[in-house]
């Protein structure tokens, strides 16, 4: 089934204010994402990707107890709220690799 994706005003963020450790270990780790795909094919290997996966949904919970997404102030709102849908982005991906479905919203 085909999500209807919500069509976004264009706004600038400054993703430089995502700073603290654990927005950057996440960073790091979304970073990961292609390699582990493309290891994943060459060594035929698709366990890998439910690794990755663990390790991202590990590192986002830890900060998602330890940091407030939304907040007075803005700016890191924003950035916050661009970090996580590329969380959603990547861990959707990842389980629709592995054949699982996804929940359109929690």
């Amino acid at each position: 089934m085909r999500r209807k994706r919500r069509v976004k005003k264009k706004v600038r963020v400054n993703l430089s204010l995502l700073n603290t450790p654990e927005e950057i270990e996440i960073i790091k780790i979304l970073r990961k994402f292609p390699e582990i795909i493309t290891i994943c094919v060459d060594e035929l290997e698709p366990y890998r990707i439910t690794l990755y996966l663990q390790e991202l949904a590990g590192a986002f919970h830890g900060f998602y107890n330890k940091h407030r997404v939304v907040s007075d102030d803005l700016p890191l709102s924003s950035a916050r709220l661009v970090l996580v849908e590329c969380v959603q982005i990547v861990l959707g991906n990842g389980l629709r690799l592995l054949g699982v479905s996804t929940p359109e919203e929690m």
